[in-house]
Order: C-alpha cells, then sequence, then structure tokens
C-alpha cells in the first residue's frame, strides 16, 4: 500500500529537508528514504566526494566558494525524482512546488549540545570560531529563510519526526 501511495502522489516529486547544522537533516533523509523506499540524496555528501572534506575545502578557499559549489550541486539534486534530500545548512526552501519542503528546527539549546558533539565537522565552529552569540545571530538570521518551507518540526524524536514527514508526503 505505501508503494502505491507514493506513486499515485502527483502533488510532491522529493522530499527536501532543510535546517541549522546539526537539525539531523542527514540522518532523518537516510531513514526516511529508506522507510519510504525513495533515493536518499546529501548535498554535503557528494560535495565530498568530488571535493573531498568541507572543512578543508573552506579553510583553502573560503565559505563563499564552498556556498557557490553547494548552490549547484543542491539545484542538480533537485532534479531527480523520488528522493529524499538534505539540503546544506546553507541551502533554503525556495518555490519548488512539486517538492514537499520541511524545515527541522529542534530546540536551540539542542543544536547547541550537538555542536559540540560534531564541532571538529564544522567549518562554522573550526575554521571560523564563533562565539555562542555569533552563533545565535546566524541562527536567527537563517531561521527567517527556513521557515519558507512549507512544514516546520520541532519535534526532536526521530520516529515521530519520520512519522510525521511521511504523513505529510502520503497525504499532501
Amino acid at each position: 500500500m505505501e508503494k502505491e501511495n507514493r506513486k499515485n502522489n502527483k502533488k510532491y516529486k522529493n522530499i527536501i529537508l532543510y535546517g541549522f547544522m546539526c537539525s539531523g537533516k542527514t540522518t532523518i533523509a537516510k531513514k526516511l528514504a529508506k522507510k519510504l523506499a525513495l533515493k536518499f540524496i546529501d548535498t554535503d555528501l557528494i560535495f565530498e566526494k568530488k571535493y573531498g572534506s568541507i572543512k578543508k575545502f573552506v579553510e583553502r578557499y573560503g565559505f563563499k566558494k564552498f556556498r557557490e559549489i553547494e548552490k549547484k550541486i543542491f539545484r542538480n539534486s533537485i532534479k531527480e525524482k523520488n528522493a529524499v534530500i538534505s539540503a546544506g545548512g546553507g541551502i533554503f526552501p525556495s518555490k519548488l512546488v512539486d517538492s514537499l519542503q520541511i524545515f527541522l528546527n529542534p530546540p536551540f539549546s539542542v543544536l547547541e549540545k550537538r555542536f559540540f558533539k560534531n564541532k571538529k565537522n564544522r567549518p562554522l565552529l573550526t575554521n571560523y570560531p564563533l562565539s555562542k552569540k555569533e552563533i545565535i545571530k546566524l541562527y536567527i538570521k537563517r531561521i527567517k529563510k527556513y521557515r519558507k518551507a512549507g512544514y516546520e518540526i520541532k519535534e526532536t524524536n526521530l520516529n515521530k519526526i519520520i512519522n510525521l514527514i511521511k504523513s505529510y508526503y502520503e497525504n499532501p
């Protein structure tokens, strides 16, 4: 029945997950893709396959060049069909009327705990060490853009998030 619903789903070509660093985009996209039998696409992983470590790339070429390539990778990714796409933290929702766009927005306190667990892989936290005040400022600036997604999920329980997105996708 699940596959039949997906095939009859004329409204959404893909599911796109947006959010600040450490919001869970990759983890959720991977599990959701598996559950819905869709392709899994992660723009950061595509970048790393082609250019190597994001951290090292940013050290060498800077954030501006990284963001240019990140956007190009995203534009290519959304041409796919039947995929769950984890968009890099610098990518924001747009008028992709044929894709289900989700903003993953766990509480900032949860993000903050995750930052320091994953600090070594986060260029914003290692190459350009930001103070907590600067991170909050960046988060507030980006949150307005992320909120252009069709749905915002503040939940932190992985299974609840996946079931919510699944219901949005299957019942447009």
